[in-house]
């Protein structure tokens, strides 16, 4: 089952293990990016070193902190690219978010 929060909760998207190599040592992509899709269907994309909601845990490992405004299912993808295509990785999931009750 899918992680479920409230309506207004501020919640963190974190990649589930770090970004790695070819050798299977963590290391940074060139480019992190946080693709999350709302009930309604649209997908905002947050960027690491571009929006201010997306840090750096360790090295490979990212988070990225949204406010959920309407309830439904959230999808959200995590990609990592590297100009020369190594390193290259990805993440998904999906959680709940319930309308609020008080």
């Amino acid at each position: 089952m899918a992680n479920t929060y409230e309506q207004g909760d501020r919640i963190r998207i974190s990649t589930s293990t770090p970004f790695q190599d070819a050798a299977g040592v963590d290391t940074d992509p060139n480019t992190v990016t946080f693709e999350v899709k709302n009930p309604a269907g649209t997908t905002t994309s947050y960027v690491y070193g571009t929006d201010s909601n997306v840090t750096k845990a360790a090295t490979g490992d990212y988070d990225c902190d949204i406010d959920v405004e309407a309830a439904g299912i959230w999808y959200y993808y995590i990609k990592g690219e590297s100009s020369g295509g190594e390193n290259r990785g990805a993440d998904q999931g999906y959680f709940y978010v319930q309308e609020k009750t008080t």
